[in-house]
C-alpha cells in the first residue's frame, strides 16, 4: 500500500506519517519538494510503502468519528441570493474587495474579487477573476485556501459581530473538486464495504471531510476518522 504524506521537512513528512500510520518501520522515498517562496512555505512530499499486516496492527484512536449526518459547513442552511452585478453593496464589502486586491498586489499575481452571492447569515460568495487560475488554486486548492483564510482573518478581527464568512472561488473550481472528492470516497467506500479491508483518502481541507463523513455514513455499516495536521488531512474508511 502506498501512501503520500507533507511536511515542511523531510523530518516532519516522516513524523506526520509515524503520527497518522501508528507504525514506526517502513520505507519511503521523496517524491517533491518545494522551496521557500513568497507566500509559499517549504514544502517536502514522501510515498511510504507499507505492510498491509502492519497497518492492521496499528493503535485505535480512543475517540472514533462515526460516519454519521452532520450539521453543514455554515451550521444548518444559508439562503443565498445572487448579485445582480457582482459589486460590493456596502462599506463592509467595498472594504473586502479592496484588501482582496492589495493582497493580489502584495503576491505579485492578478486577481479581481467578484461578487457572486450573498446569504441570510452574512456568508459571502467571491470568484476572483484570473488569468492565472491555476496558481491561484494551487495544488488541490492549498493556495486558495490559504488565500481565503488570510482574508477572511482580516474579516473578522475588523467585523467580528458580523457574522460574516468569506468563500472564495476560481471560475467554479469548488464545486468541480467537491464533486471528484465525493464521487472518489462513495467509490472507495463501497470497495471497503465488500471487501473489508480499510483505506486512506488523500489530503482534504474541513469541508471537504465534512462532506465525505455525510456521504459515507449516508451508505451504513461504515466508520471514518481524520489523521494528520495542519489544514488538509487524510480520512480513514473502515466497516463499524
Amino acid at each position: 500500500m502506498n501512501l503520500e504524506f507533507d511536511g515542511a521537512t523531510e523530518k516532519e513528512a516522516v513524523q506526520n506519517a509515524i503520527d497518522e500510520l501508528r507504525i514506526q518501520d517502513f520505507e519511503y522515498e521523496i517524491i517533491s519538494e518545494t522551496k521557500r517562496g513568497l507566500f509559499k512555505k517549504p514544502s517536502v512530499r514522501i510515498r511510504v510503502l507499507i505492510d498491509e499486516s502492519a497497518a492492521a496492527k496499528e493503535d485505535k484512536p480512543a475517540a472514533l468519528q462515526t460516519a454519521k449526518p452532520f450539521e453543514s459547513e455554515d451550521d444548518g442552511e444559508e439562503e443565498m441570493v445572487p448579485s445582480a452585478t457582482g459589486e460590493p453593496e456596502s462599506d463592509m464589502e467595498k472594504d473586502v474587495v479592496s484588501y482582496i486586491i492589495g493582497l493580489s498586489d502584495r503576491m505579485g499575481v492578478k486577481f479581481k474579487p467578484e461578487i457572486v452571492s450573498r446569504g441570510s447569515k452574512g456568508k459571502i460568495v467571491m470568484n476572483l477573476q484570473t488569468e492565472e487560475g491555476s496558481f491561484v488554486i494551487g495544488y488541490k486548492g492549498e493556495r486558495l485556501d490559504a488565500i481565503q483564510i488570510i482574508v477572511s482573518a482580516y474579516m473578522l478581527r475588523k467585523y467580528s459581530e458580523s457574522g460574516i464568512k468569506i468563500v472564495l472561488d476560481v471560475d467554479g473550481y469548488r464545486q468541480d473538486r467537491m464533486q471528484k472528492v465525493l464521487k472518489e470516497s462513495v467509490f472507495q467506500a463501497k470497495k471497503v464495504k465488500s471487501t473489508g479491508r480499510s483505506v486512506f483518502l488523500e489530503p482534504l481541507n474541513s469541508y471537504e471531510r465534512r462532506a465525505v463523513h455525510k456521504a459515507v455514513g449516508d451508505l451504513g455499516g461504515l466508520m471514518t476518522e481524520s489523521y494528520g495536521n495542519g489544514l488538509l488531512k487524510r480520512i480513514k474508511i473502515f466497516r463499524a
